[in-house]
């Protein structure tokens, strides 16, 4: 077969070491050893930067199979998302006025001054204010948000 992204030797090596794991596990009596030794490898070629397109690719073919079988955790699609953003730059599907509107929905407020943007999460729900900006920090948003409350400033000006 001849795959437009093929992988890095070192991401092909993990994979067919996976592969292999898999079928051991499968076609064996259960075994907790052999769920153990699977388990690391699957966490090891998650947390391994994916070089190229190719590992990703590697990576997505990888969590489609074991997904048919068990659910995908957090950290391994937190791993995809931090793979995407290194060899695509930063999340071209954040939306700074949505973004916005939900910190602010949650509580989360913000203060302009003369040295920047800062934001205040004093709601209600702490937990879901740090999710929010581990969001804008992934997507590396903050300028675009700040760039969205210094126009809506600008706006609101012109309207006085």
């Amino acid at each position: 077969m001849n795959r437009n992204f093929p992988p890095s030797p070192a991401f092909a090596a993990m994979a067919q070491t996976l592969a292999s794991q898999i079928a051991d596990y499968e076609c064996s009596p259960v075994d907790e050893k052999l769920c153990e030794i699977f388990s690391e490898t699957e966490k090891a070629l998650f947390r391994k930067p994916a070089d190229c397109v190719g590992d990703l690719m590697l990576k997505l073919e990888i969590l489609a199979e074991i997904g048919q079988h068990t659910v995908i955790d957090d950290e391994e699609w937190q791993a995809i998302a931090r793979d995407v953003q290194r060899l695509n730059g930063p999340g071209m599907s954040f939306n700074p006025e949505a973004w916005l509107r939900r910190w602010t929905h949650r509580g989360g407020g913000y203060v302009c001054t003369d040295s920047g943007l800062s934001f205040l999460a004093t709601g209600e729900h702490p937990g879901q204010l740090r999710l929010l900006l581990k969001e804008l920090e992934r997507a590396q948003g903050h300028q675009a948000v700040a760039d969205l409350i210094d126009a809506r400033d600008v706006m609101e000006g012109a309207g006085a």
